[in-house]
């Protein structure tokens, strides 16, 4: 089943304490991603620690180094739903050994 496309306007401005901030939503794989310029509720200089941070609030159990290793493989062009069934395939595998 193919996700509709969204209603949601591309860009729009917003009044937020006074201030106009632009919001831009993009559509990637069926699913919207917004993000807001000139606004941060986190400053993350470092992608691995925000990455790190995200990844231990969903529980996922992947270590700094595995999560880096993650990250090197999506950017080079692995597609993320296979690295996932083959992270739960190695985890099952290792339990039942």
């Amino acid at each position: 089943m193919v996700p509709e496309k969204s209603s949601i306007p591309r860009s729009s401005s917003n009044q937020l304490n006074g201030t106009s901030k632009r919001s831009d939503v993009q559509k990637v794989n069926g699913s919207a991603s917004t993000a807001i310029f000139g606004h941060s509720e986190t400053s993350h200089t470092d992608p691995l620690k925000a990455s790190k941070e995200l990844s231990d609030m969903l529980r996922t159990g992947l270590t700094e180094e595995q999560l880096g290793l993650a990250i090197q493989l999506l950017q080079d062009g692995i597609p993320a739903r296979m690295l996932a069934d083959f992270v739960k395939r190695s985890r099952s595998n290792n339990r039942s050994s």
